[in-house]
């Protein structure tokens, strides 16, 4: 059915204006709106005007004008400005009193006092007072370069802390500390540190005096120190903070000067090379209480020697926890030996191996050993050594008044090199009330004049060796050789470990290989030797109960773990190739159906019995039989699902199940003899599975074949126009198969992949239909519909309102953007009165006689040659075919009428839009 609708005339005057010298003719527009029908079509007309006020030339110079009258100002900011403090600022910012003391109350007056002694425009010699507690977090202060000023043996400059705490004075800079230079005092002030970096910490450089200093908080990173170099004597330092890092250390190096101070509970110092001063060469007086603790971790040789030299130079207390086996090289000099005219220092210490080994160990001389004194509360544990030591009070030990437990000595000692007293202590001399305990050594002592222990006094307890010639034990008991290479003396030390109480650890004493004196013994008690070796047999295994699929086999009997240790498998094919090696998992995946294969099984033994020899059997998988269903045989609808295959069932019986994602099922719980499921008020969005299973016999496997099914996806509109219906797009299609729109279900095919549906009437109710086409797993979901209706047609034309005679560049226009038309709509805009024989009549104004002129019209620079008053075409549009503007000018009327007079005319012409719809 054919419509037809006028729906907006527009009448135009047409003007003409003369002067002396020329004639101007322009149009004006007048508009009328018929009312709206059931398919409307709406019409806008663009107008033009213009007004005069002043010139753009007058416009500038007001504007310059204005400019002119406003006036700069300048305006004055005392503050910081990156690390400098302007003057003006100086007394905002905190009290000064000239030529005598600074004072600080906040945070902002710490950073003017740095920015102020490193910018030179305050005096760094002057006392400062601090007057507050203050709280640097989250603020950045600079280095500070020098404090105090020092002349000869007298430095000026005192900051007094008043007993106030300086929080969170951080530093995150490398090569670098808080103080560069201090050559004045610091009095009762606590910093609270926190600082991170390379070579970095508080003062680099000290020449002047701390005290009541304390130093809270922490300090990390590598090369750190709280003191970097001292030149001068401290006289009061409190450490309750923490130096944790590598090489961490309280003061790197002391020139010659006496420090004091007391390290308090809570405070650390722990890291690789460890120490309370790096480099001692003056003297120090720091009162250690039980709490404070410095751990040195030694990882090699450097830093085993290292911790020898901290000892003795006094600092006696430091622990050493050995962190790997460690070769040395050279000769070391004992820990606490007589140092840069110190005497010989007690250890005090705990020096914990960890089961470690200290190998090519060699020590000469006076009191050759690795500790020449331990002290009554010094501590040596759980350490392996082998080696040389040879001189006069030479042992592993040279003197013990503390405690020595749980190591394994593997020692040559001699003490024939010395004249005088020639001697040596074996283990050690423990003859003063030292512990000795749970320990084993193996080794030569070729001075005849020695024993194994002095004894004397002290305490011995679980200690056992063994050397080619008897000599005394001093209460140890000497063993044979049967009684260490079977590993009875292993097991006598671990029935007697020390510490068992106590220690939560799961080290054990360990069966090694002897890799040193090998011509003594094969093998030893110890921790870090070259393996486990000679144990108790397990008894021979057996394998039966294995559980097969078609692509895996696993071994279901049950093995004494407990008693002969964890139990490995391995398994080979048919040509004896490795497919895995020896693993802890009893099951093997992967497999291939019907295929011969050989497993092993073995015990990988412990500490008392020895690794078994493997049992083996040989075994196939079984056959497999997937049940054949082909997705293009399911077949769904919103909350039902049909199976039309039908599997073989001499591999098995057959069974149905539908389950949720998780495989849980979602019908009664219950497999089924058919493929037909109902009524299963599916949920949006969720993803189902049907399982087809044989549940298998003895030659195939229990199989089962997995599809995945899909609700019909919710369909709805994602926009919409006259002509067109768009289809939201359905999601995951990678996964679930390329989505299907179409307007019935029977055109939902491949080529069906365009969401939106097009060709439609406009203002017309619609189904518009979409589903999933499935992908691997997924068949296709089932169809899912919405219905809607598309826009009522609309348009937008614009018409000029002004028309110049003799001009270009007036225009009628549709504006395509806003169209919408519907499938078959059509637009039409075209002149439909004022216009004869292709002219338009002007009308001489102001004139009594009202003499009339002709003006010839020109749609797109062509004239209109028509005969009588039809209308005249203009613009047409359509959805498939835009003919969307066209030009419209009129010429000047002198060409119809060379004689016209000058004067001002009016006239009309009509503007008519018609919209069509088939």
């Amino acid at each position: 059915m054919k419509k037809n609708k006028t729906i907006t005339a527009l009448c135009v005057s047409l003007l003409a204006l003369s002067s002396s010298n020329s004639l101007v003719y322009a149009a004006t527009t007048s508009a009328s709106s018929a009312s709206s029908q059931t398919k409307v079509a709406t019409s806008s007309q663009a107008t033009s005007s213009s007004s005069t006020s002043a010139t753009s030339s007058q416009s500038s110079q007001a504007q310059s004008s204005q400019n002119a009258s406003t006036s700069s100002q300048t305006v004055s900011v005392s503050g910081l400005s990156g690390n400098t403090l302007s003057s003006a600022a100086l007394t905002q910012s905190f009290c000064v009193i000239p030529q005598q003391v600074y004072r600080i109350y906040t945070a902002d007056d710490f950073i003017n006092w740095v920015n102020g002694i490193n910018g030179g425009w305050l005096d760094s010699t002057k006392d400062v007072y601090l007057e507050n507690d203050i709280d640097l977090a989250g603020r950045e202060v600079p280095m500070i370069n020098n404090f105090g000023y020092s002349n000869g043996c007298y430095s000026f400059g005192t900051f007094h802390g008043n007993n106030h705490t300086i929080k969170n004075l951080s530093c995150r800079r490398s090569s670098s500390s808080v103080i560069q230079n201090n050559n004045g005092t610091f009095e009762n002030v606590v910093f609270s540190l926190d600082i991170y970096g390379t070579d970095t910490g508080f003062i680099q450089n000290n020449s002047g005096d701390l005290k009541n200093v304390t130093f809270t908080g922490k300090i990390s990173g590598s090369s750190i120190y709280f003191i970097k170099n001292n030149h001068h004597n401290i006289s009061g330092l409190n450490v309750n903070g923490t130096i944790n890092g590598s090489q961490p250390t309280l003061i790197y190096d002391n020139d010659n000067h006496y420090i004091y101070g007391t390290l308090n509970k809570g405070g650390q110092i722990k890291g690789a090379d460890a120490s309370l001063i790096f480099d001692d060469h003056g003297r120090n007086n720091l009162r250690w209480n039980d709490g404070f603790n410095v751990t040195d971790e030694i990882h090699s040789a450097e830093e085993l020697n290292n911790f020898s030299k901290y000892i003795s130079q006094g600092q006696t207390r430091i622990d050493a926890s050995l962190q790997n086996d460690i070769s040395m090289w050279g000769s070391f000099t004992p820990i606490g030996h007589t140092l840069g005219g110190r005497p010989t220092q007690w250890y005090q210490g705990t020096f914990d191996g960890h089961g470690h080994r200290i190998y090519n160990f060699n020590s000469f001389g006076d009191g050759a050993s690795l500790i020449e004194k331990i002290g009554d509360d010094g501590k040596l544990t759980h350490l392996e050594i082998s080696g040389l030591v040879e001189g006069k009070d030479a042992g592993f030990v040279s003197e013990n008044h503390g405690t020595i437990t749980d190591c394994a000595i593997d020692l040559d000692i001699s003490g024939n090199r010395y004249n005088f007293c020639e001697r040596a202590n074996g283990i050690t001399d423990n003859s003063c009330g030292g512990q000795i305990r749970n320990s084993f050594y193996i080794g030569r002592i070729t001075n005849t004049k020695c024993n194994l222990l002095y004894t004397g006094g002290g305490s011995v307890n679980n200690v056992y060796y063994y050397t080619p010639t008897p000599i005394s034990g001093g209460r140890a008991t000497r063993v044979s050789k049967s009684d260490v290479e079977t590993g009875i003396v292993t097991e006598w030390l671990n029935g007697t470990r020390q510490g068992e109480k106590n220690d939560t650890s799961s080290w054990i004493w360990k069966q090694v290989v002897e890799d040193r004196v090998s011509n003594l013994v094969k093998c030893r008690p110890g921790f870090a030797g070259a393996g486990i070796i000679t144990k108790a047999p397990v008894p021979n295994l057996s394998i039966n109960d294995i559980g097969r699929t078609d692509k895996s086999l696993r071994v279901t009997k049950q093995f004494d773990t407990d008693k002969y240790g964890q139990v490995e498998y391995k398994l080979t094919d048919g040509h004896g190739n490795v497919i895995k090696g020896w693993q802890a998992n009893s099951e093997f995946t992967g497999l291939t159906p019907d295929t011969e294969y050989t497993i092993s099984v073995r015990y990988k033994g412990n500490d008392e019995y020895l690794e078994s020899d493997k049992a083996s059997v040989t075994v196939k998988t079984k056959k497999t039989a997937e049940p054949q269903v082909s997705v293009d045989n399911i077949y769904g609808s919103s909350d039902s699902f049909t199976i039309k295959d039908n599997p073989d069932t001499s591999y098995g019986n057959v069974s149905y199940e539908i389950t949720d994602n998780q495989g849980k099922p979602i019908k009664n719980g219950q497999k089924q003899a058919n493929g037909d499921f109902s009524g299963l008020d599916l949920e949006d969005g969720v993803i189902y599975q049907v399982h087809v299973s044989y549940d298998g016999n003895d030659d195939y496997a229990s199989t089962e074949k997995v599809i995945k099914i899909m609700k019909a996806p919710t369909v709805t509109i994602a926009s919409k126009n006259a002509n067109s219906l768009k289809v939201a797009d359905l999601a995951d299609t990678d996964k679930y198969g390329q989505a299907e729109y179409a307007r019935s279900p029977s055109d939902l095919t491949a080529k069906a992949t365009d969401s939106t549906i097009g060709k439609l009437d406009s203002d017309t109710n619609y189904i518009v239909y979409a589903r999933r086409a499935g992908k691997g797993d997924y068949p296709p979901s089932a169809i899912g519909q919405v219905g809607d209706k598309t826009d009522i047609a609309h348009a937008t034309i614009r018409i000029p309102t002004t028309i110049k005679t003799g001009e270009s560049g007036n225009y009628v226009t549709a504006e395509a953007d806003n169209f919408s038309l519907g499938y078959k709509g059509q637009v039409n805009v075209s002149i439909s009165g004022g216009i004869s024989d292709g002219q338009a009549t002007l009308t001489r104004q102001n004139d009594p006689a009202g003499r009339k002129t002709k003006t010839k019209l020109l749609i797109d620079k062509k004239h209109v040659g028509m005969t009588g008053d039809s209308e005249v075409p203009v613009v047409s549009y359509t959805n498939e075919a835009h003919d969307g503007k066209s030009e419209i000018s009129f010429t000047d009327p002198r060409e119809v009428d060379p004689l016209t007079p000058t004067g001002f005319y009016t006239g009309n012409i009509t503007f008519k839009v018609t919209y069509n719809e088939q």
